[in-house]
C-alpha cells in the first residue's frame, strides 16, 4: 500500500498487473511514456469521492477477454461512491488486445454515479464505446485525442466513440479530436437535458 502522504508518483518502467490498480485519493501520476499491461478485466479503478487525479503520459494495455456481460474496462470510474471527482488524462492511451473483448470494452467508463469531471487531453483510446458515460451531471472534455471504436455491430448501445446513455444533464465537449467509428456512429446519446 502507498503511504497516504504521497502526492506524486513517477512510473519508471513498464510493468504487468493481474488485478486492478485502485486509486482512492487525489494524486498525480507521471507515466513517463511507460506501459501498464493488465490481464485483469479492469486496468484502473477509481473508488473514492471528491478525488482530484491527474495521469500523464501513461499507456494502458488490457489483455483480458470478455467474460459474459463483464467486458474489460481501461480507466473505470464506477459506482455511487465515486462522485464529484476531477480526473484528467494527459497524453495517455488505452488499448485492448483480445478480439473477444471488442464488443463490450470501454477505454474510459463512468457510471452509476454523478457530478464527475473528466478531461482527456491528447492520447489514443479504443473500445466498443471508447468513452462510456452513465449517470447524471458529468462534464466530459476531449481535446486533441484519437478515439477509435472497435465495435462489431449488434446493439444500439455500443459502437460509439463517445456514448452518453441515460446520463441526464451530462455534457461532452469534443474539439480538435479524431473519432473513428467504423460500424456505428461517433457520438450517441439518450441523455435528457
Amino acid at each position: 500500500a502507498l503511504k497516504s502522504d504521497i502526492k506524486v508518483i513517477d512510473i519508471t518502467a513498464d510493468f504487468d498487473a493481474n488485478e486492478a490498480i485502485v486509486i482512492d485519493r487525489s494524486i498525480t501520476i507521471n507515466g513517463k511514456g511507460n506501459t501498464l499491461t493488465s490481464s485483469y478485466n479492469r486496468v484502473i479503478n477509481f473508488t473514492a469521492p471528491e478525488i482530484n487525479v491527474e495521469i500523464n503520459d501513461w499507456s494502458f494495455i488490457s489483455t483480458a477477454a470478455r467474460n459474459g456481460q463483464n467486458g474489460p474496462r481501461g480507466l473505470n470510474i464506477w459506482g455511487p461512491e465515486v462522485h464529484d471527482a476531477i480526473l484528467t488524462f494527459n497524453n495517455c492511451s488505452v488499448d485492448f488486445t483480445d478480439p473477444s473483448a471488442n464488443d463490450w470494452t470501454y477505454a474510459i467508463n463512468c457510471g452509476v454515479n454523478e457530478n464527475n469531471t473528466i478531461t482527456i487531453n491528447g492520447g489514443t483510446y479504443e473500445g466498443a464505446n471508447v468513452v462510456n458515460v452513465w449517470g447524471a451531471n458529468h462534464t466530459i472534455t476531449i481535446d486533441g485525442a484519437v478515439l477509435t471504436s472497435l465495435y462489431q455491430p449488434s446493439s444500439a448501445y455500443y459502437g460509439f466513440c463517445v456514448s452518453l446513455q441515460e446520463a441526464e444533464n451530462s455534457k461532452a465537449t469534443i474539439k480538435n479530436s479524431t473519432l473513428n467509428s467504423v460500424h456505428a456512429k461517433a457520438f450517441g446519446s439518450t441523455t435528457k437535458n
